[in-house]
């Protein structure tokens, strides 16, 4: 299981811990093994952002390879892989970075 997978999990089990509105650090989703960077944003904003089962929050620290970013604010981007065929099931996908 990649990085960034484990990482939106443990997202993913903060949220259910505290209301919607509370701001929050979550983990950098990307794939980088050294990477300790933090992204503050309520549970709801977090929860709004991964509506798709492929896309993860990685710092703007990283630059997101080309052709991946669905979203981007000044606290993080939100990169996405074209994943999704028509009838098949989502397979998680690893998010590569280009360290600026």
């Amino acid at each position: 299981m990649s990085r960034s997978i484990v990482l939106r999990e443990v997202n993913e089990a903060m949220c259910s811990l505290w209301s919607e509105e509370t701001a929050l650090e979550f983990f950098c989703e990307c794939d980088d093994p050294g990477c300790e960077h933090r992204i503050e944003l309520s549970a709801e904003e977090y929860l709004r952002e991964h509506v798709y089962p492929g896309s993860f929050l990685v710092a703007p620290c990283h630059r997101p390879a080309p052709g991946v970013i669905s979203a981007e604010t000044e606290a993080y981007f939100v990169v996405r892989e074209s994943i999704w065929a028509a009838g098949t099931e989502h397979r998680p996908a690893r998010v590569r970075l280009l360290h600026s």
